[in-house]
């Protein structure tokens, strides 16, 4: 499952941001948020005024214990 996350986290055709979103959430509640961060990542880079995207985001590094980076982003 984790080639599935990162074959789509890198995808170009895959810039939906809901949809980069929804996988990132997928991939947390796998226990896959090393996975989720560069989907929440992308997410943002295209709609960056959706709030839960950003609380997502800060969550996936809270649990991956990227604590500094966490802190920067919020």
């Amino acid at each position: 499952m984790q080639n599935v996350f990162t074959e789509l986290s890198y995808s170009p055709n895959l810039i939906n941001p809901d949809a980069n979103h929804n996988l990132g959430v997928l991939a947390v509640s796998v226990n896959k948020a090393d996975a989720a961060l560069p989907l929440f990542k992308t997410a943002l880079e295209a709609n960056p005024k959706i709030e839960q995207f950003w609380l997502s985001y800060i969550d996936a590094l809270i649990k991956e214990k990227q604590f500094d980076n966490a802190k920067q982003v919020s």
